[in-house]
């Protein structure tokens, strides 16, 4: 299966929110639902589940999605970020520095401390993984996660 997207997600039943990135940044129109699907579920999202290539949202991006949590929540739900990409441990690390204490990186044989880091109940551990790695198929992702 040949595909052109770059980003996928899907919020699951527990409200965790499984985010996929290839090696590029996410394109306008796959970032405006993911910001669209943000606003209309904000109260029911429990924590993101990032799985990525290397690639990520632009610093506009990042903006965009910021600005969802800081309207009445004034916090970001945690996030894990699952990535092979040391670049991107790096910034997740500085990110920390930077005062962002709810953002944790981890390699992708680390995926079930990532999941613990959101809280993720393990009764839908196996919901956030099957979740998972269905989008990273789709995106045709060499990525293999932690059983």
């Amino acid at each position: 299966m040949e595909t052109t997207e770059r980003m996928v997600f899907e919020l699951t039943s527990g409200g965790y929110l499984v985010i996929v990135h290839t090696f590029q940044e996410p394109s306008k129109e796959a970032w405006d639902r993911y910001v669209a699907l943000c606003k209309e579920k904000k109260s029911e999202i429990r924590g993101f589940a990032v799985f990525t290539q290397g690639g990520g949202p632009d610093a506009k991006q990042r903006a965009t999605a910021g600005e969802i949590w800081m309207d009445d929540l004034g916090k970001l739900p945690p996030t894990t970020v699952m990535t092979s990409s040391r670049l991107v441990r790096g910034i997740v690390t500085a990110m920390n520095w930077a005062g962002a204490k709810n953002v944790r990186a981890f390699p992708p044989h680390q995926t079930h401390d990532g999941l613990r880091h959101l809280g993720v109940p393990n009764e839908h551990v196996g919901e956030v993984l099957f979740c998972a790695n269905r989008l990273l198929k789709q995106l045709n992702s060499t990525m293999l996660l932690s059983a």
